[in-house]
């Protein structure tokens, strides 16, 4: 009996231990806020697969953004940079396709529809391949059930919280980790209009607004790839912000995958 009590104690002790050091690592750009390294809080075990594909891939079916008059959801000039910076050719995307063997990273651009079971299926083999998946969030995906549905089917456990900035609300913040390959080569303010709140339970936050609400979060999913929600894809749409001091930094580094 002794002996059993003893054992139950030290169990509870490991446990009570291995909660401690948990928590989102974000905060400004300069340092962390005391919680676990957010390159590898959510990877134990999981060793990150460096992807093979030289293009990115931005996907608007599923229900997802339609460009409209005001360039809101058209992507020709970070097309254009990342063709410019690295090489590399953007395909754009508004009906399925299993072809994503040549994708270094798979933006899903808002879409609020259910992905069935063969997509999410293409999304894992790709995520194995190393791919980055990205989902980019608008105001109008913000509390979608579909959207938290698609996440968990990708084997994640963040989410969108529901809320979100206020309408039309410009958003700039420097309230960023320095220590993840998305946003370590930032050092001024980045800008978001009316972005998603994220949820980065079982993943990491990496960039906050003043008030702490969480912006950008990445998860190494059990497949090696990272998977990244992001509350607004208009940080990097022609509408005008992809020129805003590092928004195309932080552009550049989803497309990256640096491990």
């Amino acid at each position: 009996m002794i002996r059993t009590r003893w054992m139950l104690l030290a169990a509870l002790a490991l446990a009570c231990d291995g909660k401690a050091g948990q928590g989102d690592d974000t905060g400004s750009n300069e340092e962390d806020d005391g919680g676990e390294d957010d390159t590898d809080a959510d990877t134990d075990g999981v060793e990150p697969i460096a992807p093979t594909g030289d293009r990115a891939l931005l996907y608007y079916g599923n229900d997802g953004w339609v460009p409209d008059g005001f360039d809101k959801g058209a992507f020709d000039k970070v097309d254009t940079r990342w063709k410019d910076q690295f090489g590399w050719n953007t395909d754009h995307r508004d009906s399925w396709s299993g072809e994503l063997d040549a994708f270094r990273m798979i933006g899903i651009v808002g879409s609020t529809e259910a992905f069935d079971a063969t997509q999410i299926a293409d999304l894992l083999a790709a995520s194995a391949r190393g791919t980055r998946i990205v989902y980019f969030a608008d105001r109008a995906s913000c509390g979608d059930p579909d959207v938290t549905q698609l996440l968990s089917d990708l084997g994640s456990s963040m989410g969108l919280t529901g809320d979100s900035a206020d309408q039309n609300q410009i958003v700039q913040t420097d309230a960023y980790t320095s220590s993840h390959p998305i946003t370590a080569g930032l050092s001024a303010t980045l800008r978001f209009k009316e972005p998603c709140f994220v949820d980065p339970t079982g993943g990491n936050a990496i960039i906050r607004d003043s008030g702490s609400s969480v912006l950008v979060a990445v998860e190494r999913l059990d497949t090696g790839g990272d998977l990244v929600v992001v509350g607004d894809f208009q940080f990097m749409d022609d509408g005008g912000y992809l020129d805003h001091e590092d928004n195309a930094l932080l552009a550049d580094g989803l497309v990256l995958v640096e491990l």
